[in-house]
Parts: C-alpha cells; sequence; structure tokens
C-alpha cells in the first residue's frame, strides 16, 4: 500500500494565477442552475408591467405558465423569446416557436379578436410586436447580467468560503 499526502488550500492561500484557475475551472462547470427560475420570474413580472395576462396562467387546471426559451452563449443566434397563449387589449395573442434558435424573431404570431377570427390591422401587430420584442431585450440583458454576477470572482469567493471549497496549489478544486 502507498499513502500519498496532499496539502490542500483555502482559495485565499492561493497564488493569484492559482486562484485564477480556479476561477475558470468553476465558470467552465457552472451550470447556472437558477437562471431559468429567474428568467421566467422576470418574465411574469414584464407581463403584467405591460398589461399582457398569460392565458397559460397555473391558476387554470391542466396549464403552466409561459416559460422563457433562450441561448445565452454569447454566439450568434443567441437571444430570448417565450411562446404561448395571451390576452392583450382586446385579443388574443398566440405565439409559437419557429426555427432553429431561440431569439425574439424565432417566433410566428397570431391575434384573434372576442369572436375568435383570425387578424388584427397592421398598427395592433406592431405595437404588440414592438412590446414582444422590448421584453426579450430586456430579458436577454437580464440574463446576461444575471450570467455574469454568477462568473463573478467575487461570487466565487462567497461560494468557496461558504462550501469551504479546498484547492492543490495549482488551484484544482478537491471537493
Amino acid at each position: 500500500m502507498k499513502t500519498k499526502t496532499i496539502t490542500l488550500y483555502s482559495l485565499s492561500e492561493l497564488s493569484k494565477e492559482a486562484q485564477k484557475k480556479a476561477h475558470d475551472q468553476w465558470i467552465s462547470n457552472n451550470d447556472y442552475t437558477w437562471l431559468s427560475d429567474c428568467l421566467n420570474e422576470r418574465l411574469h413580472e414584464m407581463l403584467i408591467e405591460n398589461s399582457i395576462k398569460d392565458l397559460n396562467d397555473t391558476s387554470k387546471p391542466g396549464t403552466t405558465p409561459t416559460e422563457v426559451q433562450y441561448s445565452l452563449s454569447y454566439c450568434q443566434g443567441d437571444g430570448m423569446m417565450f411562446a404561448g397563449s395571451f390576452e392583450w387589449k382586446d385579443w388574443t395573442v398566440r405565439i409559437k416557436h419557429a426555427g432553429h434558435y431561440y431569439h425574439s424573431h424565432s417566433k410566428e404570431t397570431s391575434f384573434y379578436d372576442e369572436n375568435g377570427e383570425e387578424g388584427a390591422p397592421e398598427d395592433v401587430e406592431n405595437e404588440f410586436e414592438t412590446i414582444y420584442q422590448k421584453i426579450c431585450k430586456d430579458l436577454e440583458r437580464y440574463g446576461y447580467d444575471w450570467i455574469a454576477e454568477e462568473d463573478s470572482f467575487e461570487r466565487f469567493e462567497e461560494s468557496c468560503e461558504a462550501n469551504e471549497y479546498t484547492f492543490t496549489s495549482e488551484g484544482i478544486m478537491e471537493n
């Protein structure tokens, strides 16, 4: 049998280079567990702020609230969108995802009047589209800001301290 002794360090005991390596590794393994929940919560706040009623509201049996669909990887095609059925002014608006990407233009939108007839005047469609695009753009900014905060060195330090993470002298996490 062979015994090997390894000296472990707290983050603050590491060299700046080892701290950077540990932080980089932490970022690359971060799955942003709470991002979807935060984006969905913010979406529903923004729908209310814009007088858009989510017809997928969970207060109705058998329905689930509309969820944000997104890709936030700092790549072409990234963005934010949401799909579902909504009530806005005197219109029912149905938004369906279309295409391979998740951004504000990857959708099909249909409008229905109170009689269920499809179609709305162009100014109504344009007004809703302006609101939709603003919500998506604001959500995208919110998402990127949230990721930046999660990836910050300060957040990493807090997590290391709270969870008593230890590292090798090279910055490799051991627990």
